[in-house]
C-alpha cells in the first residue's frame, strides 16, 4: 500500500488547503540506492513492469538514488500510468499541476488526477476536490469539490476532512454547521501529524463561535464518527436531523 510522503507547495488562502499530494514508492524502492538494484530495476522498467516505472519516476522526482530529475520523472510517470497505474496517475496530476518537467497545465492535472481518482486514490480524490475547489483547470463546482473531498474522508484522508469542515464552518456549498466542522477538523487532527498543525488552529477559532452545548455535541458526533467505516453514516445522519441536508 502507498501511503502520503509529502506535501507539495503549501498555499493557503480562502481557508482551505490548497496543496497537491504526491504518494510515496513502494518500500522496495528503498534498496535501490545501489547500482545493482537501479540496474535491475531499469531492467523491469525498461520491459514494461508499471511498478518499476513508477519506482524510478519517484526516484527521479525525489532525487533518491539518482540525480533529481524532473523530466525522467515524467517520463517514467507516464509510461506507468498509461498502464493504469493509480499512484503514477496521481502524481502526474501532480507534476502537471506544480509545473515540474512540464509546463504547468491545471487541464492535464485534473485528467491525470480524475484517472487515478475513479480508481479510488484517496489522494488524487483529495487533490480532484482541490482543482474543482479553486476552479483550476475546470469550472469552480462546489458541489464537486464535496463529492471528491467525501470520498477521500471516507477513507481517511486528514486533509480533505479538514477542507470539507471548512465547506461546513462558512457554509460553501452545504449549510453552515459548526459541530460538523469541529468534529471532521478533530478527527483531521487524530488521522494525520502533518495536518494537525492546521487542525487544532481551526479547532480553536471555531469553538469561540460555539456554545458550550454546541461543542459537547460536537465531541460527541466525533465519538461516532471515529468509529469504523462510520465517518460519512455519522456525519449524514447528523445533519439530517438537524433538518439541514
Amino acid at each position: 500500500m502507498k501511503s502520503i510522503l509529502l506535501a507539495v507547495s503549501l498555499v493557503l488562502g480562502l481557508n482551505t488547503l490548497t496543496f497537491a499530494k504526491s504518494p510515496e514508492a513502494p518500500v522496495a524502492v528503498k534498496g535501490a540506492n545501489n547500482a545493482s538494484a537501479l540496474k535491475k530495476l531499469r531492467l523491469l522498467a525498461n520491459k514494461g513492469d508499471s511498478d518499476a516505472q513508477y519506482n524510478l519516476g519517484v526516484m527521479y522526482e525525489t532525487g533518491d538514488g539518482v540525480p533529481q530529475d524532473y523530466t525522467q520523472a515524467m517520463a517514467w510517470y507516464l509510461k506507468a500510468a498509461e498502464q493504469g497505474e493509480v499512484s503514477a496517475q496521481s502524481n502526474l496530476g501532480v507534476m502537471y499541476q506544480k509545473a515540474r518537467g512540464v509546463p504547468q497545465d491545471y487541464k492535464q492535472a485534473v485528467y491525470w488526477y480524475r484517472k487515478a481518482a475513479e480508481q479510488g486514490d484517496a489522494t488524487a480524490q483529495y487533490n480532484l476536490g482541490v482543482m474543482y475547489d479553486r476552479g483550476w483547470g475546470v469550472l469552480q463546482d462546489y458541489t464537486q469539490a464535496i463529492g471528491w473531498y467525501r470520498k477521500a474522508v471516507d477513507q481517511g484522508d486528514a486533509d480533505a476532512q479538514l477542507n470539507l469542515g471548512v465547506f461546513y464552518e462558512y457554509g460553501k456549498g452545504v449549510p453552515k454547521i459548526y459541530a460538523v466542522a469541529y468534529a471532521l477538523y478533530t478527527l483531521s487532527a487524530t488521522d494525520d501529524m502533518d495536518a494537525e498543525h492546521y487542525a487544532i488552529k481551526y479547532i480553536k477559532d471555531i469553538a469561540k463561535k460555539m456554545s458550550a452545548k454546541e461543542i459537547k455535541e460536537a465531541q460527541s458526533l466525533t465519538q461516532e464518527m471515529l468509529k469504523p467505516k462510520n465517518v460519512l453514516k455519522a456525519m449524514d445522519k447528523y445533519v439530517k436531523n438537524l433538518g439541514a441536508s
